[in-house]
């Protein structure tokens, strides 16, 4: 009796959809990009968890870009109608809270669920019995001298992405503590979504000049 074996099918590559900025018109993975959804009010509403319902389009996570899809004409030539108008100031603003308030909510699940391991001795701990490290660290901008040192050469040594982002009380308060210096997020998944996070926040904070 003879056995025939086929050969084995060749994997699937997963396709990425992509999408195009609407003010610089570079593409991207549309995960990577931020979604903007025409309301029943004719205004342009940011769609952060990519769920709304409607026509949407996609801007890149550059400040120019966010600050310029509330260009008018652009809109109105996008969604093929009359838009609402908008003030730059206040929807750049209002999106620095959301990406800010989604962040530390973020933090929040993924701690609980272990995609998220908090504070040095942890980490430490973690790191210690983790076979492979992956995923980023986030160091609070009001963090010790010393501790930013140690966690960003950490970090480098094992080739972690580093955000240096929030204050320690912000941290805690996302984990139900006083106080929070050092994050590591150490799920791959749960790390690109906070780094999305962390990079619209920066992109949208208020310039402070001197």
């Amino acid at each position: 009796m003879s056995t025939t074996v086929s050969p084995s099918a060749p994997a699937r590559t997963r396709h990425t959809a992509q999408r195009q900025c609407l003010v610089c018109r570079t593409g991207g993975p549309k995960e990577s990009l931020l979604r903007l959804v025409r309301a029943p009010s004719g205004e342009v509403v940011a769609d952060l968890a990519g769920s709304l319902p409607g026509r949407g389009c996609y801007c890149c996570l550059q400040r120019n870009c966010l600050a310029g899809v509330t260009n008018l004409g652009l809109l109105s030539h996008t969604f093929r109608t009359r838009m609402a108008p908008i003030d730059r100031d206040l929807f750049v603003t209002d999106l620095h809270h959301q990406a800010s308030q989604r962040l530390a909510g973020a933090i929040g699940v993924y701690a609980k669920g272990g995609a998220v391991v908090a504070g040095s001795d942890a980490i430490d701990l973690a790191m210690a019995k983790a076979s492979t490290v992956s995923g980023l660290l986030v160091v609070a901008t009001d963090a010790g001298d010393a501790t930013a040192r140690h966690w960003r050469h950490r970090a480098a040594t094992a080739g972690l992405a580093v955000h240096t982002a929030g204050r320690e009380s912000m941290w805690g308060a996302a984990l139900g503590r006083d106080r929070c210096a050092v994050l590591w997020v150490c799920a791959p998944r749960a790390a690109k979504r906070v780094e999305w996070l962390l990079t619209l926040a920066a992109e949208t904070a208020p310039i402070h000049t001197t």
